[in-house]
């Protein structure tokens, strides 16, 4: 019973010090991409059920909007949430997406 004490005090010490290590050195975490096929997937299902989503671009700018048409398999036009701007968007340009409720 000790020993696994010890294990999980290990762990926490050890992620604590991990955060402070990358929040002192001002790592980035890593970031998190989707397959191409998958974006496609989601993208095709936000366009027909007319869903609000996140989009991230690239590693600095996420999106928030509606997909309003498809152009073709890789190429959507995003109208921002809240805005009267709308972009084209390439599947290549995206790292993930998700919904938003």
């Amino acid at each position: 019973m000790d020993v696994k004490k010890q294990g999980n005090t290990l762990a926490r010490v050890e992620k604590s010090l991990r955060a402070s290590y990358r929040r002192f050195l001002d790592i980035e975490d890593e970031t998190i991409v989707m397959p191409a096929s998958q974006l496609r997937l989601f993208t095709e299902q936000a366009y027909q059920k007319h869903l609000l989503v996140a989009i991230q671009l690239g590693t600095a700018q996420q999106v928030l909007g509606f997909v309003n048409h498809k152009l073709n398999a890789d190429t959507f036009v995003l109208r921002e949430y809240g805005s009267n701007l709308s972009q084209i968007v390439r599947i290549a340009q995206c790292t993930y997406i998700k919904r938003c409720d």
